[in-house]
């Protein structure tokens, strides 16, 4: 991987740089799908290690009965291999590496499509002069004055009328 990016800088956009936001884009994506996908192949290695851990305790639990002459049954082993100690570590480990895995699938593929999807609608605010500095139109004081006068007109025809409804 060329760069290396944190999950912070999902959250960090830039809104003066829209255009370097997304040009980084394409490599933010790569990145973190490709740690996602590191951390998929993690736990799926965890859990073949799981699967040959409880292998080997049912094979010395087999050879232990046959020494002594015992007769297992299927569920018996079953719950053998859950007891044992090296099981569980093996499964701790492969619950962690499987959690790892589907947070950064998440990441991934959640906050990588809100950051796109932020960054679209910054670029449509940008577009709109969402941040441009506020500008009085040059006729505002004129039209304040004529709307003032275009009520004074109106209150002053208001009262002839009423005057002459009286």
């Amino acid at each position: 991987m060329s760069k290396e990016f944190t999950v912070q800088d999902i959250d960090n956009i830039d809104r003066l740089a829209l255009d370097e936001e997304w040009l980084r884009q394409p490599a933010m994506y790569r990145y973190f799908a490709t740690v996602a996908e590191e951390a998929r192949r993690d736990a799926d290695k965890a859990s073949e290690a799981l699967k040959v851990v409880d292998a080997e305790i049912d094979k010395e639990l087999r050879f232990n009965a046959s020494m002594n002459e015992a007769k297992v049954t299927e569920k018996s082993i079953a719950n053998e291999i859950i007891m044992d100690k090296r099981h569980t570590k093996a499964m701790e480990d492969y619950l962690e590496a499987e959690h790892e895995a589907r947070v950064l699938n998440n990441a991934n593929k959640m906050a990588m499509d809100h950051r796109k999807k932020a960054l679209e609608y910054m670029c449509q605010l940008e577009l709109a002069n969402y941040n441009s500095t506020p500008r009085q139109p040059k006729d505002t004081k004129e039209n304040i004055r004529e709307r003032a006068a275009d009520k004074h007109q109106m209150d002053a025809i208001d009262k002839k009328s009423k005057k002459r409804i009286k």
